[in-house]
C-alpha cells in the first residue's frame, strides 16, 4: 500500500531531496471501479500520488537548501510524470 511504502522510506530516509514518481500500470480500459467505486487508473495515477507525497512532507520538509547535504539547489524537488514516452511530440 501507499502508507507501507512511505513507512519504510522514512524509517530509512530522514530527508528526502528529490522525489520522482511515474507511471505504475497503462491499459485501454475503459472505467474500472475499486471497491471504493473510483477508477482504478484515477486511484493509481492521482490519489496515490497525491496520498504518497503527502506522507512523505517529513522528510521533504527536513531537506532545504540550507542543508550542506541536499542535491537539489532550491530545496526539496517532487517530479510526477503521468505517461512519460508513450505520446509524441505536442
Amino acid at each position: 500500500s501507499v502508507k507501507e511504502c512511505a513507512a519504510d522510506i522514512l524509517k530509512d530516509h530522514k530527508t528526502i531531496d528529490a522525489l520522482i514518481m511515474t507511471q505504475g500500470m497503462a491499459t485501454i480500459q475503459s472505467f474500472t471501479p475499486t471497491v471504493d467505486g473510483n477508477d482504478e487508473k484515477l486511484s493509481l495515477h492521482y490519489w496515490s500520488r497525491i496520498a504518497f507525497a503527502s506522507l512523505l512532507l517529513p522528510a521533504l520538509r527536513s531537506s532545504s537548501s540550507n542543508n550542506s547535504n541536499c542535491i537539489m539547489p532550491g530545496g526539496p524537488v517532487v517530479l510526477t510524470v503521468l505517461s512519460g514516452g508513450v505520446h509524441g511530440a505536442y
